[in-house]
């Protein structure tokens, strides 16, 4: 009885969402949504989250609305082993996931819909972190013909945007101090080459004296 009810409360658990599931944790100003037991392939959805991982919100909605259309290929980094090349995309595998693309494109939108709530600056909004996982395993049978197990297997999706003039101006000022230590260093270089340069014509003289 007490296996069955710890049971009980973790389906519970993950059902209701916990707010500790995500895996990226952003120090700056954020919006993030995610969808949990999506009746999708996380593969399809892993494949369609690496083409959109750090672009602009603008150019990942017209990617995805594109992807959804089934007019351009999206590439597979992985789980490719019997995919087709695609001419679009230069001789790599691909395909064409609309329910992925489609279910990616709504997160994005709803992503998009809190940073506005949060007086965000959408259009400098880029998607720092994007990630699909298997949810669960729900044991399922053919519904016909010979009794085979199918399970059903659930998928989730989380996505997390920020602003793009943060990063920015915090990877400037990180380039600054060492461009500044990298002058110091060339000046020091040039004026020991110069002192040997004044110490071997000073040798030469004496000698030819």
């Amino acid at each position: 009885m007490i296996v069955i009810m710890n049971h009980i409360s973790k389906i519970v658990n993950t059902e209701c969402g916990d707010t500790k599931m995500y895996s990226y944790k952003s120090k700056r100003q954020h919006a993030k949504a995610r969808l949990e037991d999506i009746n999708a392939s996380f593969k399809d959805l892993c494949a369609v989250c690496d083409n959109v991982r750090n672009m602009r919100v603008q150019d990942a909605i017209l990617f995805l609305s594109l992807a959804k259309d089934m007019r351009i290929p999206v590439y597979y980094r992985r789980w490719n082993k019997k995919l087709g090349a695609r001419k679009e995309l230069k001789g790599k595998k691909g395909r064409y996931p609309e329910k992925a693309a489609r279910l990616v494109l709504k997160l994005l939108k709803s992503a998009v819909a809190n940073a506005e709530q949060k007086n965000l600056d959408v259009e400098n909004l880029y998607i720092a972190h994007i990630a699909a996982n298997k949810k669960n395993i729900y044991p399922r049978l053919a519904p016909k013909g010979r009794r085979i197990i199918q399970n059903l297997e659930t998928a989730r999706v989380e996505l997390v945007l920020e602003e793009l003039s943060l990063v920015q101006d915090n990877k400037k000022e990180e380039s600054k101090p060492n461009r500044k230590k990298k002058e110091n260093t060339n000046q020091e270089i040039s004026g020991n080459q110069i002192d040997m340069k004044e110490e071997n014509n000073s040798s030469s003289k004496n000698d030819k004296m």
